[in-house]
């Protein structure tokens, strides 16, 4: 055993010690070690019958976790969100810590690949948006739950992989990542809590910021018109401006699934967890456009 495990392992003995002025310093060292210590912190949680000594193994693995998630999404906020689906994996591992990219990855690229072997250059967008349309909403029966469903595991992208139900905005932010893989310009606009989509061409002139048309995930990838969107917008009584109609980058996407969650955390109590997607939201919002 080298030096750090034989230290890691020292460390561990003196998690059940009752006195806080041994335990608070013992805590910190380990979550400071980081993930060196959870092979072996795991390993004791399995050999003891201490339930005192298990639930601080517990603490400081998920501590652990937490820091490692924060140090992961400030690298990625600060390359400026350039994979989304990094961003969803990262708010899915809040929740499921040992998550695999490598299974998202997969299950991603085998949707594309499906619809990519339907598509060709001949294709008009609109004929290329339904082609897509046709193989997650037909194929594959996707769809989303309305914000009266009060699930957290509707805002993780491995349970909407798995169960082809999710949020409105983890529906489009798949939508939108799967796009991007086949090289197609569809993006979320940034208007707040409305999770639709545009499709942008800088050679179309009509628009004054190229955009074709607008795509709904939450119906189905229904094709709508800039008219369509303001008046949508005006029935929820948001002041229409061109900067809503235009594309919301990657991290403003994960924070307003961030804040989603962190509402529906919070009303069921869990306050602790409610804080920590907080440390979240106003690490993004140093890059956030809003």
């Amino acid at each position: 055993m080298n030096k750090q495990g034989e230290e890691i392992k020292a460390l561990i003995s003196l998690l059940d010690d009752p006195d806080a002025s041994v335990y608070d310093p013992v805590l910190n060292r380990l979550a400071e070690l980081g993930q060196p210590a959870i092979e072996m912190l795991e390993h004791n949680w399995g050999r003891s019958s201490n339930s005192t000594m298990q639930k601080r193994i517990e603490d400081v693995i998920s501590i652990i976790h937490q820091k490692n998630t924060l140090r992961d999404f400030k690298n990625w906020s600060d390359c400026r969100g350039e994979q989304l689906l990094y961003g969803l994996f990262l708010m899915a591992k809040t929740r499921y810590p040992s998550l695999d990219i490598n299974e998202l990855e997969s299950k991603i690229e085998t949707l594309r690949s499906e619809i990519w072997l339907e598509l060709n250059e001949h294709l008009t967008a609109l004929e290329k948006v339904n082609v897509i349309n046709h193989f997650l909403f037909r194929v594959h029966h996707f769809s989303h739950l309305g914000g009266e469903v009060l699930s957290r595991r509707m805002y993780y992208i491995n349970n909407m992989l798995e169960t082809q139900k999710g949020h409105p905005a983890l529906l489009a932010s798949m939508y939108v990542e799967i796009a991007e893989r086949l090289d197609l310009p569809i993006y979320i606009i940034n208007a707040p809590g409305n999770f639709i989509l545009c499709y942008k061409d800088p050679a179309y002139l009509e628009d004054p910021d190229g955009i074709l048309f607008y795509i709904n995930p939450a119906a189905e990838g229904q094709v709508l018109g800039r008219q369509d969107i303001e008046n949508y917008l005006k029935k929820q009584n948001i002041p229409v401006t061109r900067e809503l109609m235009t594309p919301a980058s990657k991290i403003d996407v994960i924070r307003q699934l961030l804040a989603g969650l962190q509402n529906i955390i919070e009303i069921k109590g869990n306050y602790e967890e409610s804080d920590y997607l907080g440390e979240i939201i106003r690490l993004l919002d140093k890059h956030s456009q809003y």
